[in-house]
């Protein structure tokens, strides 16, 4: 596998982007794992402080070692004062009135679903393009379930491109999607807060490899792409 794009890196602190069909940390000892091969890249044993699904690619932040900084980080993540923010492609268009999705989520044995004796969460969407068959949408999750993106945009019929779990096999789009085994069409796109250390306000973004002739095939995304950039 080639080397993780590594976007911020410090005496605490990695971000690197995680590509899409490989797991943050593995219960076997196989070492292709994003953990193991980051380490091995960046020299030293690292931790993850979140989580990314298998199939979704995007900014993962990784600690070098425990201490204040990382307590801070924790803490961050703990009160909701980093923000993050998701790139989506999903299936059919998006109403853009549809900015606001509020249900409650509860893990089953078949997976995530939306229950009201579920916990409380709720995931703020803006459209970004779209056309009849699909759309380009940005995530912010104000809550941090699991599949909570991928269950919130299924609920209201939409579920994201290559969600086998919770779409169904023509949301996988065999003709236009990645090689990759298991990706999603769903990004971490952009991870902000402030360094518990320096005070530095850090906005880290990282738009996805491949998505142009893949899942955005048919959208016209070029000005949309720019912004995103910047």
């Amino acid at each position: 596998m080639a080397p993780f794009q590594i976007l911020f890196e410090d005496d605490d602190l990695v971000a690197a982007v995680k590509p899409a069909g490989v797991v943050v940390h593995s219960t076997r000892e196989s070492g292709d794992d994003v953990l193991s091969l980051a380490s091995r890249q960046v020299g030293r044993e690292l931790f993850a402080f979140h989580r990314l699904d298998k199939g979704t690619s995007g900014i993962l932040l990784l600690g070098k070692r425990s201490g204040p900084v990382a307590a801070g980080v924790t803490q961050a993540f703990e009160k909701k004062l980093l923000r993050k923010a998701y790139l989506a492609v999903v299936s059919g268009a998006w109403d853009s009135k549809v900015n606001r999705i509020e249900a409650a989520l509860e893990k089953t044995d078949d997976g995530v679903v939306v229950s009201e004796s579920g916990k409380a969460s709720l995931t703020t969407f803006r459209v970004l393009a779209k056309n009849s068959e699909k759309s380009l949408i940005e995530a912010l999750p104000k809550t941090g379930r699991t599949h909570q993106i991928r269950v919130h945009c299924a609920h209201v019929g939409h579920p994201v491109l290559g969600d086998l779990r919770y779409g169904s096999p023509s949301s996988l789009e065999p003709e236009n999607a990645p090689k990759t085994p298991d990706a999603l069409a769903l990004h971490a796109h952009s991870l902000s807060f402030t360094h518990p250390r320096t005070k530095e306000k850090l906005e880290l973004r990282s738009l996805p490899e491949g998505w142009r002739d893949t899942w955005l095939s048919g959208l016209d995304v070029e000005a949309v792409w720019a912004r995103l950039a910047k």
